[in-house]
């Protein structure tokens, strides 16, 4: 028992463990970013505390049992990964043309 454990290699010493927790650790602070920045995009727009609660709420929760029941766990998270992003892109669209600087008009003679 005492040869197994001095063979063994910590986890921590290895290469591609590092690789993967860092990028976890990556995607999921850009992932908590996007949040934030959604949920203040939201109440830029609506003004509404309310609304910021029904929009930043996960996309699908309702229907997720029947996604994964139909489609299967995979074909899922890619549905509900795309309808965020649609979702953030049209909240984003509207944003710049509501807020967008009024375009200077120039005058040809």
């Amino acid at each position: 028992m005492a040869d197994l454990r001095s063979q063994q290699i910590s986890l921590w010493r290895k290469q591609d463990y590092l690789l993967l927790v860092s990028g976890q650790g990556i995607s999921e602070f850009g992932t908590q970013i996007s949040d934030l920045a959604f949920i203040l995009l939201v109440l830029l727009l609506t003004g509404s505390p309310a609304q910021v609660g029904f929009g930043s709420l996960p996309l699908g929760v309702a229907l997720a049992g029947i996604l994964i029941q139909n489609f299967g766990v995979v074909a899922a998270v890619l549905i509900i990964s795309g309808a965020r992003i649609f979702i953030a892109a049209i909240t984003t669209l509207n944003s710049s043309v509501r807020y967008a600087p009024p375009v200077a008009r120039v005058q040809v003679k």
